[in-house]
């Protein structure tokens, strides 16, 4: 019996770090274009407030598109202003991850779709959350912004990773 070759589903180069402590937003900015995807890890998030968001392109406009299933069981299609709840955090003092890709972020006639998997601690165990989320402009992602949802509440811990995949 012939053993059969798996594809190599490329590798994976670390393109930046950031801190978010401190901060009520952070923007990322040059992303490398040179990848198929990119993956962007944050690790170790806390915030006073517990929601935390994402913008692509620092656009505010009403062009992104989500489907949220979660701690709270919520989910919609409507065109937002942001992607909310990258991550929500129930407990302000532990910590939350997430893990997000985007495959084609560099092309520029596309829509992109940006998959997000979260998890954080609630009061009665851990939480869960997966989002889908479009970015309707048409255009490459350059840059990401992340926010705390309430602007005067700071971020208190946390890193967030770029990572391109070829």
């Amino acid at each position: 019996m012939a053993l059969t070759q798996i594809p190599s589903i490329g590798s994976m180069t670390l393109l930046s770090v950031t801190s978010l402590t401190g901060a009520a937003s952070v923007t990322i900015s040059n992303i490398d274009q040179s990848y198929n995807e990119i993956q962007i890890w944050g690790d170790n998030i806390s915030s006073v407030d517990n929601n935390i968001g994402m913008r692509v392109n620092g656009s505010t406009s009403s062009i992104y598109k989500k489907l949220l299933l979660g701690i709270d069981n919520t989910s919609t299609g409507a065109l937002e202003t942001s992607l909310v709840r990258v991550l929500q955090l129930q407990v302000s003092t532990d910590p939350g991850i997430f893990r997000m890709t985007c495959k084609g972020y560099a092309e520029t006639a596309s829509i992109k779709n940006i998959i997000n998997n979260a998890s954080s601690k609630t009061n009665t165990g851990t939480g869960a959350m997966y989002n889908q989320n479009n970015f309707i402009n048409v255009g490459a992602i350059t840059s990401v912004t992340f926010f705390t949802a309430d602007t005067s509440a700071n971020f208190t811990a946390g890193t967030i990773k770029i990572y391109g995949v070829k």
